[in-house]
């Protein structure tokens, strides 16, 4: 039973390309690190109902911030993955640090890009 005061943040890591795909990705609400997602996984993450700044984290690389809103006894689902498609990873990382993930709503209607 979920209590009334609870919201959930559920995020699903892409399982499309094998980048990073032996390494979990960090899930940062609000700048801390609260679950890691694997390739193809999802994870459910029980956070206080209200705005929130969602971002992923691998290393030293991220995804841009997504802010969310999650009512009182709601879920936000979100998707993640790697912005790598090809081509050297080193070179991805040192010019892409700060877009080397991508972070979207599912429901566009739930999340907006900052």
């Amino acid at each position: 039973m979920v209590a009334n005061d609870s919201a959930f943040l559920v995020v699903t890591r892409d399982a499309a390309f094998i980048s990073d795909v032996f390494r979990a990705h960090d899930v940062m609400v609000d700048g801390v690190g609260l679950a890691k997602v694997k390739r193809g996984k999802s994870v459910r993450i029980p956070v206080p109902p209200g705005r929130h700044q969602v971002q992923m984290r691998v290393d030293w690389c991220l995804s841009r911030p997504l802010e969310i809103e999650i009512p009182q006894g709601g879920e936000v689902r979100l998707a993640c993955g790697s912005n790598r498609k090809s081509g050297s990873a080193l070179k991805h990382v040192i010019e892409n640090r700060l877009d080397y993930l991508w972070l979207r709503a599912e429901d566009q209607s739930s999340a907006a890009d900052t």
